[in-house]
């Protein structure tokens, strides 16, 4: 193989395509981190759902819980006294 000649423009010819090839990798490299921002950015968007949702749910039973305690309370008081 390395008895065959070369041509002149072998070198240039090479270049071109390393180029082409990193290129691409360029290219695929911005595209993943595209899709990983879109990703998370989902990922965010139906977390912030679920959790206000949540978040909504947990605070009517705290305020339930706190209601009923105090009303507990108050009438344990009363009974005791």
């Amino acid at each position: 193989m390395s008895n065959l000649p070369v041509p002149s423009d072998y070198t240039v010819l090479r270049e071109e395509i390393l180029q082409i090839i990193s290129a691409g990798k360029d290219r695929v490299r911005a595209a993943v981190e595209r899709e990983k921002v879109r990703t998370y950015w989902e990922i965010g968007r139906v977390l912030h759902g679920h959790l206000r949702h949540w978040n909504r749910r947990l605070m009517q039973r705290y305020i339930a819980w706190r209601r009923l305690s105090f009303s507990l309370d108050t009438v344990e008081f009363i009974h005791t006294v």
